[in-house]
């Protein structure tokens, strides 16, 4: 029974509706209601003149430093990465300077050693030559030296021997005809 009640009082709110005008059905003053719509025209005015425009300026300079931002941050990558392509571009050009150096500096090296080596045979062959030189000097001193020694031992031999068999005479000849060879012989 409560829904009979229930629709006889939404039948009649229903005819009372259809009865009155669509705005006031929905509880709107024209007046009311068109200095309401007044009223906010002049609040969004208000709010587009001096609240809208400042704020969608700085969002659209605040959106322009993002993106040169972001352009800057492109930019800085391109330029990192050419600076570490350029850095590794002076790297192996260093490593192949530097090897060129040390080739360089083995080829020095292996000629200062073939240098250092004439030079030490060089000076090893002076040696040996000046030493032979010396034993031969010393050879020839030491035949000279022999030589006179044994020359004045058989003068004293022969001598001795001439005193006993010769005479002045004789004696004064054998020396003489003695030093002329041994001048001839030291010439």
């Amino acid at each position: 029974m409560d829904f009979i009640s229930i629709a006889l009082a939404a039948e009649n709110a229903a005819e009372a509706v259809a009865s009155e005008s669509p705005i006031s059905v929905l509880g709107l003053n024209l007046k009311l209601f068109i200095a309401q719509i007044v009223n906010f025209a002049i609040v969004l005015f208000i709010l587009w003149k001096w609240a809208y425009k400042p704020l969608v300026k700085k969002l659209n300079e605040r959106a322009s430093k993002i993106e040169k931002g972001l352009k800057d941050a492109q930019e800085a990558e391109q330029k990192r990465l050419e600076a570490e392509k350029l850095f590794v571009q002076k790297i192996e050009e260093a490593k192949k300077e530097a090897y060129e150096i040390i080739e360089s500096a083995k080829d020095e090296a292996e000629k200062q050693k073939q240098i250092i080596l004439q030079a030490a045979k060089a000076e090893t062959d002076k040696f040996v030559e000046d030493a032979k030189k010396k034993i031969e000097d010393d050879k020839n001193r030491a035949i000279a030296e022999a030589r006179r020694e044994i020359s004045d031992m058989v003068f004293v031999v022969v001598e001795k021997v001439l005193k006993e068999m010769m005479t002045e005479e004789m004696d004064k000849k054998s020396i003489q005809e003695f030093i002329t060879k041994k001048i001839t012989s030291k010439n």
